[in-house]
């Protein structure tokens, strides 16, 4: 029972993380399947693969946590930002800024969008990231 229970938790309900850093993807994904085997995980190394992903997805039913670098080489996180909040993503997606930045403009400019939810900073341990699923993750 407690399995289908954990299965039916994250059915429609996905993790995505997009980040330019091919290692941190890596063991970002180690970490999500040490924490919950049954968790949906989808990583980006680019932000516009990732909208394309979600504009591809429109039509399904499914949520999204999204872990979001800023820095990132040719569409940046503010750019993804701007584009995701052109659809009709709101209610769909909680979005998490996974970033290095100590920059405390970045930490004002995440805040005030309606889309991010909360600023983590790099490096990504596991109980950052158990922490972001407890808090955001399906209930």
């Amino acid at each position: 029972m407690d399995e289908e229970r954990k299965h039916s938790r994250w059915e429609d309900f996905e993790l995505v993380h997009i980040d330019d850093d091919l290692i941190i993807l890596m063991v970002t994904k180690m970490m999500v399947q040490e924490l919950d085997d049954q968790i949906s995980f989808e990583s980006f190394s680019s932000a516009t693969d990732a909208l394309d992903y979600f504009n591809k997805s429109k039509d399904n039913q499914r949520r999204w946590l999204i872990l979001l670098d800023l820095n990132m080489p040719g569409m940046s996180g503010w750019d993804f930002l701007r584009e995701l909040a052109k659809g009709d993503y709101e209610k769909r997606c909680t979005v998490v800024i996974a970033s290095s930045s100590v920059d405390p403009r970045d930490t004002d400019r995440a805040n005030a969008d309606a889309l991010v939810k909360d600023f983590i900073s790099k490096p990504l341990y596991d109980n950052k990231i158990q922490n972001v699923i407890e808090k955001y993750g399906p209930a």
